[in-house]
């Protein structure tokens, strides 16, 4: 089967869900900055998870600068090789940040966003043995013509002996604002903010999951007495993310996420009754460095008890 088909297949899965009462689950990670080989940990985990939990799409939010080819190249083949729709949406997907853009299945731009080598070119690629470039430049170019656009695009924004008229001369490398990529083949179409990408891919009312790196100093445990399913929640102010589920009568232990967490800020944990709209929270608890969280829920959701202590 063909990926887009297998695509499809888990998408209308979770299609059929939200049919019956069940929101679809679009899962968010966010690359920013300089991109290196531990954000492929972070993509990885990503997929994982939105696999595990049956999300309909990964929505990798780019705003990356530079960074390491070979990173970007492991991290667009975890896109490629993806079971659930992948959807970029650019603000900058320079140097590494446009094979990670072009990996995905949809690429959506926000306004003034750019994709290519970036302004200042791409000063990693000079360090690269050539056989490394042409692997480059190979990659690039097939993940363009994937997208039935002139493969030259994607070779000329890594191989400055290539020039594509009224785009880039030679002895310079290519960046193209959205509205380019767009007119081009590259992109689908400008959004304004995060709710219009949803919108956009007919998920407006999906509930949103970011994950983030794994942080191996704070964890929850929940024991599910309950004879249901659970799903369990880190809440921080306004914005909750969610951990997993715990199936009937087992138990699991999560380490919470690093990025969302702050010292001395406070979070909750929530439980939900998968296919109920009972649930139940912890009291808020301060954030400190080695915090653990024992939860055992109770068939009576009332009856529950966590503790709380330091390791």
């Amino acid at each position: 089967m063909c990926r887009m088909a297998i695509v499809s297949a888990h998408l209308a899965i979770a299609l059929a869900d939200a049919a019956v009462g069940q929101p679809p689950l679009v899962h968010h990670v966010s690359l920013r900055g300089q991109i290196q080989l531990e954000h492929r940990r972070i993509v990885e985990r990503a997929f994982s998870v939105a696999d595990r939990d049956g999300a309909a799409v990964v929505v990798l939010e780019l705003d990356v600068t530079g960074g390491s080819a070979q990173a970007a190249q492991l991290i667009a083949q975890e896109v490629e090789q993806a079971v659930v729709l992948t959807v970029a949406w650019v603000n900058r997907a320079w140097g590494p940040g446009a094979m990670i853009a072009l990996a995905t299945d949809t690429t959506l731009v926000a306004r003034s966003s750019s994709i290519g080598a970036g302004p200042a070119g791409s000063p990693e690629l000079a360090a690269l043995p050539q056989l490394a470039l042409r692997a480059l430049v190979s990659d690039l170019r097939r993940l363009v013509e994937r997208r039935r656009a002139d493969p030259i695009l994607g070779e000329a924004m890594v191989n400055p002996a290539v020039a594509v008229d009224g785009l880039v001369a030679s002895g310079e490398l290519l960046t193209l604002t959205g509205n380019q990529a767009i007119e081009l083949g590259l992109a689908t179409a400008e959004v304004s903010d995060f709710d219009a990408v949803l919108e956009r891919i007919q998920l407006k009312d999906a509930e949103v999951i970011t994950v983030g790196e794994d942080y191996i100093g704070t964890t929850v445990k929940v024991i599910n007495r309950n004879s249901r399913d659970i799903r369990v929640f880190l809440v921080r102010a306004t914005n909750r993310y969610r951990l997993g589920t715990v199936t009937s009568l087992n138990e699991r232990q999560f380490s919470l996420p690093e990025d969302l967490l702050v010292a001395s800020s406070t979070i909750r944990i929530q439980v939900e009754i998968i296919g109920s709209s009972e649930s139940v929270s912890t009291d808020p608890i301060r954030v400190e460095p080695g915090l653990v969280i024992e939860w055992v829920i109770e068939t009576s959701l009332s009856r529950s008890n966590y503790f709380v202590w330091i390791r």
